[in-house]
């Protein structure tokens, strides 16, 4: 009967009415953004077998086209969009955290959904959170300057999102303690997020609603790299020859960033307006989701 209380459809646009209706309860769940995506972290990568993260060979090809759909085409596409239409320093540091981080986890359910490559998909994931340790402060650096740049605070931030679930997942494959959760994974995944989205929609209410250029302008730019991008890398990649399996893994590389990761970064490590370019593509993000859930498989 409460089966929807779970169901991502209802879950994340409840995020964003709560998050206009009530902001004032943003500054109470502000603290809990980073321990919500951990969470959501860790209960997400269980499944990947401790031999396969140990088994770096493997990761080389995977982590490549991580590298390659993630960060050279999303998230290049992200930042040359916003040194064409963005003008708010704020923002643009927003949008620089956002072309920075990595895939979505939704990458991994719905590579499953569509019947794309699954094991390219979890170590492409995994390779790409580990490699973020490295590129994420490097492009940073790079764009904004290391002048007052929180950097050891980013450090320490990543500790929390990428080490420590890593670490706590492997400590639920004791004794087989993780299939007791996996009924409630997604269901946990999902409300993880509504933390997150919530707090960065209800820190930036007044924003959103004095400056509703920035909406609009973020809002096509999330727009195009889903839904666009989408049909153009599917097109791109049928035409070299990519199988079906492997397209789906990287079509969904290539359209999927982590703005609930960006946005709980940009609230730890920053003011609530970095956090609204994560906050409007967390938004476009819920309805792709749906429209993918929509399709049996990639063709």
């Amino acid at each position: 009967m409460f089966k929807f209380l779970g169901h991502r459809n209802f879950i994340l646009p409840l995020a964003f009415v709560l998050g206009f209706v009530c902001p004032q309860l943003a500054q109470w769940t502000k603290s809990w953004t980073i321990p919500a995506l951990a969470l959501v972290m860790t209960v997400s990568i269980v499944q990947i077998p401790t031999r396969q993260m140990l088994k770096w060979q493997g990761l080389v090809k995977p982590l490549a086209i991580g590298i390659l759909f993630n960060y050279l085409l999303l998230g290049s596409l992200l930042l040359i969009s916003s040194r064409w239409f963005i003008r708010s320093e704020a923002i643009r540091v927003g949008m620089i955290l956002l072309a920075s981080a990595p895939p979505g986890i939704a990458v991994i359910p719905f590579t499953s959904l569509l019947g794309g490559n699954l094991i390219l998909s979890l170590l492409a994931l995994f390779g790409t959170y580990l490699s973020a340790f490295l590129i994420m402060p490097g492009l940073i650096f790079l764009l904004t300057g290391a002048e007052g740049f929180p950097i050891s605070r980013l450090f320490f931030a990543l500790v929390q999102l990428i080490i420590f679930p890593v670490l706590f997942s492997r400590l639920l494959l004791f004794k087989d303690f993780y299939k007791s959760i996996l009924a409630w994974k997604g269901t946990i995944v999902n409300w993880g997020f509504f933390v997150v989205i919530f707090t960065a929609i209800g820190l930036n209410q007044k924003s959103f609603l004095s400056q509703p250029d920035i909406l609009i302008k973020i809002s096509l730019i999330a727009l195009i790299s889903a839904f666009l991008g989408f049909p153009l890398l599917n097109l791109l990649l049928k035409k070299i020859g990519v199988n079906q399996k492997d397209r789906t893994s990287m079509i969904l590389l290539g359209t999927i960033k982590n703005s609930g990761f960006a946005a709980a970064l940009a609230l730890t490590l920053f003011d609530e307006t970095t956090s609204i370019p994560a906050a409007i593509f967390s938004a476009i993000y819920a309805l792709y989701l749906i429209w993918l859930g929509g399709k049996h498989q990639i063709k």
